[in-house]
């Protein structure tokens, strides 16, 4: 019995090598950079915030920078009618007088 068993299992082995004898296409591997994406959603918030007042009042003739643009110190962000202060700053001077 023993013997039966072994020769049916020499058999079955037999037969799978058959099959595994097949040839498959074989590639080389080789290493190279891939880029790791993965989609997210995100709110960013800005580190660092200012706030913008004009010293005078006035009309605004012109905008220059939008909100969220990176600007540089001393660029002008926008143009204000001042005639209206320049009156006021007269009227305050003839008082004083």
């Amino acid at each position: 019995m023993m013997q039966k068993n072994a020769l049916l299992l020499s058999l079955a082995l037999v037969s799978i090598g058959a099959v595994a004898a097949e040839s498959l296409p074989v590639t080389e591997v080789q290493p190279r950079m891939v880029a790791l994406t993965l989609p997210a959603e995100a709110m960013v918030e800005a580190v660092q915030q200012s706030i913008v007042a004009a010293q005078i009042p006035g009309k605004v003739l012109e905008v220059r920078a939008d909100a969220g643009k990176l600007v540089k110190q001393g660029e002008v962000l926008m143009r204000i009618d001042a005639r209206e202060a320049a009156g006021g700053a007269e009227a305050a001077e003839a008082q004083y007088r």
